[in-house]
């Protein structure tokens, strides 16, 4: 019938009240419904993104991105970002990995890389690890990254990490 098609489901529910409080809060309660995201999913025992949260998931990423771009240059809750990057590359949803390069974050991930940026080394890992996550996804995505610069990124990080030791 109409009304159990249009039925949501208790994740996308949950991360509906998780959006409106993202949306209405502050950096701290931003990084709260981020907490409370990753811990929501690795208590979940369903295959994916779009099956625990339906739609929501993409509305989601779209707002995390964005913030994700803003607080680059602020330094703020990064690692706490890109885990919750990761989280939603770990299902290998083309759709969600579409969102990484139509928004632009993987030009941000990848600015995160500079030298001539001051994020911590585990920023940057992280950061590596999402691009490593993006490129698993076929040779379409290599080729993207590898034209927008990513390997003088990843010599420039390199280089700059063994300095560093």
């Amino acid at each position: 019938t109409f009304e159990s098609v249009h039925r949501q489901s208790p994740g996308e529910l949950w991360l509906k009240e998780r959006i409106a409080a993202f949306d209405a809060g502050n950096r701290r309660k931003r990084k709260e419904v981020l907490e409370e995201f990753l811990e929501f999913v690795k208590s979940s025992s369903l295959f994916g993104m779009e099956e625990l949260f339906s739609q929501e998931a993409h509305l989601f990423l779209v707002r995390l991105t964005s913030w994700f771009s803003v607080m680059l240059p602020l330094l703020y809750e990064l690692p706490l970002q890109l885990k919750v990057f990761l989280v939603f590359l770990e299902f290998r949803e083309a759709s969600i990995v579409r969102n990484f390069f139509e928004s632009g974050t993987v030009v941000a991930l990848m600015r995160a890389l500079a030298t001539d940026f001051d994020v911590p080394d585990d920023v940057r890992c992280l950061a590596v690890l999402v691009l490593h996550r993006l490129v698993l996804h076929g040779r379409t995505y290599k080729e993207v990254l590898c034209s927008k610069g990513l390997i003088s990124y990843l010599v420039e990080c390199i280089g700059r990490l063994e300095v560093g030791n």
